[in-house]
């Protein structure tokens, strides 16, 4: 039972949830920041549904890319993970099931936070749902070179708002706003991965961002989306819109400097996990910055 629990466990890849917990994290500190709301039971609430989301997305895409014949044993996703598909761990029909149950726990949740915030909450949780499904499913967006487009939204304006959305019941700017620094990073991960796959990518006849905009043009967007959002990040400190201690993510700079040296000389074999690294440490100390207001005496309010 224990086995089967964890190969369950694995098969969500529960390492990208990082990326789902600093989004709604996020989202949640935005509203307390702006409103002075922040109600704990919400915010979990809200965390188990849009986790339960993301990992319905993890299990699709394996699905998806493996029946299409895009995911086989040689692919470099195969090597440096454990794929339920390939590595036997599932079946395909198990892990579409699978799938299918994290989706609807995922909207279920969603459900209920509208019936307690209004209909707005499911119409975004729906979203997520679809874009879910549409990734590497019907209309396979993953594969017409939106896929950086797509999860900078999720990520980034759709998870922030939804997360403040139930915290506070209305609609606002100011989370998608600050906001953007991570979904730029989210962007940057997959970007990454589909530098590596550049060549597995073309020969399985996929369209991703990279492959339309050239090797040498896709590695200058990447470095820019890991090095833009230090800049973003000292605008909205600068225009008053978030505390002076999401600065702290400046420490990451020397970080962000030695993986962009690291992509001149070769596009490494681990080059999504590389990015991954770098958001969540980015990403963490950006909720810190955002975080602190709420538990010291401090008065911020954003202009905006």
């Amino acid at each position: 039972m224990k086995d089967k629990i964890k190969v369950y466990f694995i098969a969500t890849r529960p390492w990208s949830f990082i990326l789902t917990f600093i989004s709604v994290t996020g989202g949640a500190l935005s509203a307390f920041i702006e409103t002075g709301v922040f109600d704990v039971t919400l915010y979990l609430l809200t965390l188990i549904g849009v986790i339960a989301l993301h990992a319905s997305a993890n299990l699709f895409n394996d699905y998806f890319d493996t029946v299409k014949g895009i995911d086989t044993t040689e692919s470099p996703t195969a090597k440096y993970r454990p794929h339920p598909i390939l590595t036997g761990m599932m079946s395909a029909d198990t892990l579409k099931s699978y799938a299918l149950a994290m989706l609807l726990l995922g909207l279920s949740i969603g459900a209920y936070l509208a019936m307690l915030k209004g209909l707005i909450v499911f119409v975004l949780g729906a979203i997520g749902g679809l874009l879910t499904i549409s990734y590497s499913g019907p209309g396979g967006y993953k594969y017409k070179a939106l896929g950086e487009l797509a999860v900078f939204l999720v990520w980034g304006p759709i998870i922030f708002l939804g997360s403040y959305l139930v915290q506070t019941g209305f609609l606002s700017l100011y989370p998608v706003i600050v906001s953007i620094p991570v979904g730029m990073y989210v962007s940057a991960v997959l970007l990454a991965n589909n530098l590596r796959d550049m060549k597995i990518d073309s020969e399985s006849g996929i369209k991703t961002l990279p492959l339309v905009l050239g090797k040498e043009r896709g590695l200058k967007l990447y470095e820019i989306l890991i090095l833009a959002p230090y800049i973003v990040v000292v605008l909205l400190v600068l225009a008053g819109v978030t505390p002076i201690y999401t600065l702290l993510t400046l420490i990451t700079i020397p970080e962000a400097i030695r993986l962009k040296r690291a992509f001149e000389k070769e596009i490494p074999p681990a080059a999504d996990p590389m990015t991954a690294k770098l958001l969540q440490d980015f990403g963490l100390l950006y909720i810190t910055g955002l975080f602190i207001p709420l538990v010291l005496p401090i008065n911020f309010k954003p202009i905006i």
